[in-house]
């Protein structure tokens, strides 16, 4: 009698666990990105922008790469044109050696990511084992550069759109974070505030149009070193995974290559062996 036997069905997949981040994780998150490169970043870029713009040794030369760009970049567009890009991509690389140095702490808080978000997680009573943090791809130098360089390319090009876009608003706008910037620092000193044509040779004005875009620069920045520098992080590491696959396999391969003649040998001896008593087994007397 023949029995029907149940059809073996294969176990339903398990439902995929939700890439949620540990409070550690999360902590880590704000006091790098948000703290170092976003406040930290706005503060050393203000300096640092004033400096290259309106410093006494760096002022000439920032004039003199905006007239070096300016005179390449008239070859292909308009004068009106080329002195425009010009003006905004020397200022967008003065708005980005803030960022630029902010690498440094960024990428030792990203080398040491996994002890301190595995403290973090211990003073706040989050049981996130270690391994679920090691396996989350890790931003390396390479990749923070390659943020950094992306977010060149957007500031850049947000600049550019405004200018283009809307010149009057985008002037009228710096000037007037540089104007209540100055009557703040001359309210704090108590000291009368200027107007006119006077107003803006002071360096409160001048570090309030600076503040002004870099703001927005920083925003984008800080944003796109987040989540562009992750992207990259990823891709390194898939990159990394192939390549030890592929080294996996091919040593897999050899391991083949180098045991085939040895089988073979063993087959052809066996098979020597085989005969042999076959031959034997002939040769002994029958019995009758």
């Amino acid at each position: 009698m023949n029995e029907t036997k149940p059809e073996h069905k294969p176990p339903e997949p398990l439902p995929e666990a939700k890439n949620t981040k540990s409070g550690g994780e999360k902590t880590f998150d704000r006091a790098v990105y948000v703290g170092l490169a976003g406040v930290g970043t706005f503060i050393v870029t203000l300096y640092l922008a004033f400096k290259l713009k309106h410093g006494g040794w760096a002022g000439p030369r920032y004039q003199e790469a905006i007239g070096w760009t300016q005179r390449n970049l008239a070859r292909v567009f308009s004068p009106e044109t080329s002195k425009k890009v010009a003006e905004e991509a020397v200022m967008t690389s003065a708005l980005m050696m803030g960022g630029n140095a902010m690498i440094v702490p960024i990428g030792v808080a990203e080398h040491y990511k996994v002890p301190i978000v595995s403290g973090l997680n211990t003073m706040m009573g989050d049981k996130t084992p270690p391994e679920a943090i090691e396996k989350a791809p890790k931003q390396t130098w390479w990749s923070l550069i390659e943020g950094r360089l992306v977010a060149w390319g957007a500031v850049f090009g947000a600049l550019m759109s405004a200018r283009f876009a809307v010149p009057k608003s985008f002037e009228l706008f710096q000037a007037e974070v540089g104007e209540r910037t100055h009557q703040l620092v001359q309210w704090m000193r108590r000291a009368p505030t200027l107007v006119g044509e006077a107003v803006k040779e002071t360096r409160s004005f001048r570090v309030g149009k600076l503040a002004a875009l870099d703001v927005f620069a920083t925003i984008a920045a800080a944003t796109i070193l987040y989540v562009g520098g992750h992207f990259f992080a990823r891709k390194q590491a898939e990159k990394k995974a192939d390549r030890v696959e592929h080294r996996h396999g091919q040593h897999e391969s050899m391991t083949v290559l180098d045991e085939a003649p040895k089988i073979a040998r063993a087959q052809v001896v066996g098979e020597k062996q085989h005969d042999g008593v076959v031959k034997e087994t002939a040769r002994e007397p029958q019995l009758t």
